[in-house]
């Protein structure tokens, strides 16, 4: 059994349930340098505070998208500067972002990575999308930074892939898909589709012109598990970390549709995917739904703080995703940490 002191196995495949400034600090030593590309595509803080019109709605996000502008920059720099320090010295980092807060991702980024490691900024064709993100006028494109941690180290291995994909710095819906196709391949293994996801083709996009199979991906903004996705379609490893509900109620059911191979849909039938493979799951959360793990509830949420290290326990998971949609998946309740690693396909 994996203890909370053991390390990360950087050969293995992780899902992470855990808020990720604590998640990152807990992986940076045993994978400082050793990751080949971060994908995220984080909160766009696209909800302006003290908006009536966005104020109806924003209980019902999957995330915090109203920070104030202050909160969000001392949110990311902090996130930015660990993930830097894991990638290797040929590794790349990708963000999602739109309007809203790409001119000060772009100083947070040129401050911890230096403008001469900027690699490219693309604008993705996202399609005309009127929600209640754009409210006013609808967007029809997305931001993707890209910076190296050494220019030098990588140019060339970039250079190459661009030039045998065909591509420059806009990515049109039709190359790599767009909103549409991202909700109707999330809707494929939940019916509660997740607003903002972004199209497989667009990671496979990416991870084409930045990896090499077995590479190690790393995405600490998990959202619908896209990313882990198709990185393991494309044989990479991956580790992905995602503190909502979201966490089981859609990436591991997407992961799990992965490796058995029933997921035929994104780049599915690209790259001629039947299934295999295998991750493991900590749970690294003081409060999580306690009831989708079968732990007994504890009423009142107990200081846990005074424990060394938190408990830890197999779990095998159901056949089914019934366990995943129950209404009690939306209790708070005491966790554990838990681990598992789901079998390989035959």
């Amino acid at each position: 059994m994996t203890s909370i002191t053991d390390p990360i196995d950087s050969s293995k495949n992780y899902i992470i349930h855990s808020e990720n400034l604590a998640a990152l600090k807990a992986l940076c030593p045993d994978l400082q340098g050793k990751v080949s590309c971060i994908y995220i595509d984080p909160p766009y803080n696209a909800f302006m505070l003290n908006d009536p019109v966005n104020d109806k709605d924003r209980q019902h996000r999957w995330y915090d998208d109203s920070m104030d502008p202050t909160d969000w920059v001392a949110m990311m720099t902090d996130r930015i500067t660990l993930m830097h320090a894991m990638l290797e010295e040929q590794g790349t980092f990708w963000v999602s972002i739109n309007d809203c807060e790409i001119a000060n991702l772009q100083l947070i980024c040129d401050k911890i990575f230096s403008k001469e490691n900027r690699l490219m900024t693309v604008i993705w064709e996202k399609g005309g999308v009127l929600d209640d993100l754009t409210p006013y006028i609808a967007e029809s494109h997305d931001y993707l930074l890209a910076y190296a941690k050494n220019k030098a180290s990588c140019e060339q291995f970039i250079r190459t892939n661009l030039k045998q994909l065909g591509c420059g710095t806009i990515w049109s819906a039709k190359e790599v898909g767009d909103t549409f196709d991202a909700l109707n391949e999330v809707a494929a293994f939940n019916e509660k589709v997740f607003p903002t996801p972004k199209p497989e083709g667009l990671i496979h996009r990416i991870l084409s012109i930045a990896t090499k199979p077995n590479d190690l991906i790393l995405d600490c903004f998990g959202g619908s598990g896209t990313s882990g996705a198709v990185a393991h379609k494309m044989g990479r490893r991956w580790v992905m970390i995602e503190q909502g509900i979201q966490c089981l109620t859609h990436i591991i059911p997407r992961m799990k549709s992965v490796i058995q191979g029933k997921d035929q849909g994104g780049v599915s039938k690209l790259i001629g995917w039947q299934g295999g493979g295998t991750f493991e799951f900590l749970d690294l959360t003081i409060l999580h739904a306690g009831s989708f793990l079968n732990f007994e509830s504890h009423q009142g949420g107990p200081d846990l703080s005074h424990r060394s290290s938190p408990i830890l326990r197999q779990y095998e998971p159901p056949r089914d995703n019934s366990n995943l949609d129950h209404p009690e998946a939306s209790k708070i309740q005491e966790s554990t940490r838990v681990q598992y690693t789901f079998p390989a396909v035959e």
